[in-house]
């Protein structure tokens, strides 16, 4: 999956040998009609092939466990059931982020965000941002989910603030992996837990020292990036 993800061509333009394997592919007899000569080579794949790699993987796994039709609908039917809430959050999201454009809502906010940072600091403006998203990864703990509700704002608002985009989602992501590393509503952290026999309170209390420190270092280290 990742190969396929990865933009070859984009890095390198003389790194074509998987266009090439690939066009080489759908021109054999029959093979080509199976695959479809449409394929998307690696360095080009998105959602549709992204689903189908996923879909054939799962069906390879029930056979190879050999696992019984009901058992394999069962299973996949509950990890689907898993990416329902995100996918309900990305979408809710987008729709609001429709509105609010539609709306002008979004540039009367971008407005008043530009005079609100009129003169901050892009060190001050980096670590607010961080602060903001950490209640916000609580709220939203799906990190697609948070994007989408969010980046539409902040994202512009950094421009404002003569901070790059890639420190802005550098401040996204710490925020959400700091807040994931504690927040009841993670899964992993939880099952752990569970798994672990520990109680959530023990966890909290251990973990404190620990997330004061990661939560100044992090300041820290993105006040310098905002710098350079």
């Amino acid at each position: 999956m990742i190969l396929g993800l990865i933009p070859w061509s984009n890095l390198n333009s003389h790194w074509t040998f998987f266009d090439k394997f690939t066009k080489w592919l759908v021109n054999i007899p029959f093979l080509g009609d199976l695959l479809g000569h449409d394929m998307a080579p690696f360095g080009t794949w998105y959602f549709n092939e992204i689903t189908m790699l996923f879909l054939f993987m799962s069906v390879l796994i029930m056979a190879v466990y050999h696992m019984k039709e009901s058992e394999f609908i069962d299973a996949f039917m509950s990890g689907m059931g898993d990416f329902l809430s995100v996918a309900i959050i990305v979408a809710v999201a987008r729709g609001i982020q429709v509105i609010m454009n539609n709306g002008m809502i979004t540039g009367t906010v971008l407005h008043w965000g530009e005079l609100g940072l009129h003169g901050l600091s892009q060190t001050i403006f980096i670590i607010l941002t961080y602060i903001f998203y950490i209640p916000m990864s609580f709220l939203i703990p799906s990190t697609s989910g948070l994007a989408a509700a969010t980046m539409g704002i902040i994202g512009p608002m950094g421009h404002f603030a003569h901070v790059s985009g890639s420190l802005v989602i550098t401040a996204y992501q710490a925020a959400s992996g700091w807040v994931n590393l504690i927040t009841p509503t993670s899964g992993v952290v939880m099952g752990a837990l569970a798994i672990a026999h520990i109680n959530v309170g023990i966890w909290w209390k251990w973990m404190l020292k620990l997330m004061i420190y990661l939560f100044v270092a992090t300041c820290l280290f993105l006040g310098i990036a905002a710098l350079l």
